[in-house]
């Protein structure tokens, strides 16, 4: 998970990245309840670098080559909601300013590049709905139901909330590797 600034990222109860996932927040990023992100995922919500080839290079010489921190500078955000239940497959791409709804499903390797409606299967690049979910009758329940019958089996409850630190200002961002080094 990477911020830029003092920025939270919001995460909910029994959230679930899965190794290989991962959130880059310049704004605000919001993840429900039971939410899936399989490994490889990708939620961003920023243009991730400026469009201007001087900027990209004073970025690279502040932050690469002089250690300085990260500055946003002129790059574009926009927020981006993961409402509950939702499940993100492999290799998704959820893109600035999306809001994906209650229960939806995003097919492996798909670019989310607009918003997705409630209990919706949408997929490709960019990502269209090919069909609707039959929702869950008395979702809600059915999960306290789970959890019961989880407490009496003696299995603890995970906590999943939290409120992820942004990255320090002082702190480096990682290098990407080159032939060079």
């Amino acid at each position: 998970v990477r911020t830029y600034g003092d920025l939270p990222l919001g995460m909910t109860d029994a959230t679930v990245l899965v190794q290989g996932a991962h959130v880059w927040s310049g704004e605000s990023v919001k993840i429900g309840s039971y939410v899936l992100l399989a490994h490889n995922v990708n939620v961003i919500d920023t243009n991730t670098h400026q469009l201007s080839a001087l900027e990209r290079a004073e970025h690279f010489l502040r932050t690469e080559v002089h250690g300085q921190p990260f500055l946003k500078g002129s790059i574009k955000t926009g927020p981006v909601e993961i409402s509950d239940h939702a499940w993100l497959n492999f290799g998704v791409a959820v893109l600035r300013g999306v809001k994906i709804g209650e229960g939806a499903i995003i097919g492996a390797c798909s670019v989310v590049t607009k918003d997705v409606p409630p209990y919706t299967l949408a997929v490709g690049n960019p990502a269209r709905v090919v069909r609707e979910i039959p929702r869950d009758v008395d979702l809600a329940g059915r999960l306290r139901i789970a959890e019961e019958a989880g407490a009496r089996a003696g299995l603890p409850r995970q906590q999943r909330s939290a409120r992820i630190s942004p990255v320090p200002d002082t702190q480096e961002q990682p290098r990407v590797p080159t032939a060079q080094n």
